[in-house]
């Protein structure tokens, strides 16, 4: 399903000069799915059966990780060790775990963990994957001295307000990004993704990723930390699991 809603974004930036060229998929119905839409965006693609074939086809300059979370790090693992260097996306969580993260240099789902920052902020996720009969898959609210802000998507606003002003002076925002050309499944956070990635593919070196190998672990660690957290019923620092 990923591969696809990659495909179908990355269609979108065709005016940027980008094509697929080729898929690995070791699933052959999930192959014929992929062939299928990229038939009706007139791409022919050349389909391999594993990640290594595809690699030692020398067809792409780009490549993006989809695949199951616990095949990450072997499939980065091959595409480093490869003759041809290739730019890479890799699908959240970079790997499962911190130690597999380091080797290659998100996110574990947790459970009202609080997570605590040096600066004295705390935060928690409440995630569920099967959030579909609220209005808003996505709720985030961030209150502080000053006031308290809030984020909803898909309905993209954002109501913010200060303890001050007090409820009357809460203030309504409709978000909109023009450069968002495909919403998807992701409301045109992917394709934003793929823009960013575009960006830093051309630069070639000169400008970093907007989010790197290291965003990877620290991701991977908040997340097995929260693990931790939930199986003790105790604090668990971030050095208890990178150490």
């Amino acid at each position: 399903m990923m591969g696809r809603e990659h495909l179908i974004n990355l269609h979108h930036l065709r005016s940027e000069g980008v094509a697929v060229v080729a898929i690995a998929d070791p699933h052959l119905p999930s192959q014929q799915e992929a062939e299928k839409l990229a038939h009706s965006f007139d791409w022919p693609l050349q389909v391999f059966s594993s990640h290594k074939e595809l690699l030692d086809s020398g067809l792409c300059d780009v490549l993006v990780v989809s695949t199951p979370n616990m095949t990450h790090f072997e499939i980065l693992m091959d595409i480093i060790s490869h003759p041809k260097p290739h730019h890479v996306l890799v699908e959240k969580p970079l790997c499962t775990t911190v130690a597999d993260c380091r080797k290659v240099p998100d996110i574990i789902d947790n459970a009202y963990v609080i997570v605590e920052f040096e600066n004295g902020s705390r935060g928690m996720l409440d995630l569920c994957m099967f959030a579909e009969g609220s209005k808003n898959e996505q709720e985030i609210s961030v209150v502080g001295d000053i006031g308290k802000g809030e984020a909803f998507v898909p309905e993209s606003t954002v109501r913010w307000g200060t303890r001050v002003e007090g409820r009357d002076g809460v203030k309504t925002l409709k978000a909109k990004d023009d450069r968002i050309k495909y919403d998807g499944l992701h409301h045109g956070s992917s394709y934003l993704e793929h823009l960013q990635f575009l960006s830093a593919v051309r630069a070639e070196g000169a400008q970093a990723p907007a989010v790197d190998l290291h965003d990877g672990l620290i991701s991977v660690a908040i997340g097995v930390a929260a693990q931790l957290s939930i199986e003790k019923g105790q604090f668990v620092t971030i050095e208890e699991v990178m150490n």
